[in-house]
């Protein structure tokens, strides 16, 4: 069966994703790209894919392309502050991510990535208050909570083979070494 439509293949992409599946996902959002190139959540949720899978070289042109045809998308202007985040640029990733709270205060996603930055930076203080804000978006909802600390827990794993970063091997040791500290903080706190 082969729909036509790109949204079945994000609702497809979607539900592997709810489910923990990584498998398949990249396909599903290349194919709904392809359907339409200017398909944004195609875009940005084929980055959020190649990201998890370490692939940020590939990661990043997707979400700049998505904020081309939507600028003001909190969600891409997320996307890319992760992205940035995850490759140790800390400045972008903090000037994106005050774009994004600036239109979406309550935006969960700006909130984990400002903490994790924060912590990186050694603003453990700014990190708390991000941590603080995360649990009053989260509430009581246990499937929220366990899908921010599986999605921690796959960056660890990431973290550990040493695939994220930039720059020379003791620039990303060092960053390496740093999101690894801050995403076993965040996954503490979390589980407290």
């Amino acid at each position: 069966m082969m729909p036509k439509k790109t949204a079945e293949y994000l609702e497809w992409g979607i539900l592997l994703d709810k489910q923990g599946i990584l498998e398949g996902q990249e396909e599903l959002y290349r194919k709904a790209i392809e359907i339409d190139p200017s398909f944004v959540e195609g875009l940005c949720n084929l980055g959020a894919v190649l990201a998890e899978k370490g692939r940020l070289e590939e990661a990043m042109p997707l979400y700049e392309e998505a904020l081309k045809i939507r600028p003001q998308d909190v969600y891409t202007v997320n996307n890319l502050a992760s992205g940035y985040l995850k490759l140790g640029n800390y400045d972008k990733a903090v000037e994106n991510l005050e774009k994004v709270l600036e239109r979406d205060g309550n935006h969960l996603n700006a909130h984990i990535n400002l903490g994790l930055v924060n912590s990186c930076l050694g603003k453990d203080d700014e990190a708390k208050k991000s941590h603080q804000r995360i649990l009053e978006l989260v509430r009581n909802n246990s499937d929220l909570k366990g899908a921010i600390l599986r999605s921690c827990k796959m960056l660890l794993n990431l973290v550990k083979e040493g695939l994220l970063g930039e720059g020379t091997d003791e620039e990303k040791r060092s960053h390496n070494e740093r999101f690894r500290k801050a995403l076993e903080e965040l996954v503490h706190f979390l589980q407290e």
